[in-house]
């Protein structure tokens, strides 16, 4: 095995394959989402038109997005929630649907 392995051929994670829908906000919902991603997962974060509540709750702040929301949301694929007919679509392809109330 030479060093060129790791990288051409990474090791599988454990939840590769797996589609989550992401509608939480706040803290916990969106912890939980950002490990699922951490484990292989396609998360997919769904915002109203306005975006998340999150994304203001700082300082600090990098290009106007909180650090707070950035960091509780790397790795997941942001979309904004309009109705487009798009959803229905998510949730027939997605494995799991995160949802959190206050």
């Amino acid at each position: 095995m030479n060093s060129s392995d790791t990288f051409d051929n990474p090791k599988p994670h454990a939840l590769d394959g797996i589609r989550v829908l992401d509608f939480s906000h706040a803290l916990a919902g969106p912890y939980c989402t950002l490990l699922l991603s951490d484990y292989g997962a396609e998360v997919y974060k769904l915002e109203p038109r306005s975006g998340d509540m999150g994304r203001g709750w700082g300082p600090p702040f990098s290009a106007g997005e909180a650090h707070f929301f950035l960091g509780l949301n790397r790795g997941k694929r942001g979309i904004s929630i309009v109705d487009d007919g798009r959803l229905p679509h998510l949730w027939r392809v997605s494995d799991l649907t995160e949802v959190n109330r206050r």
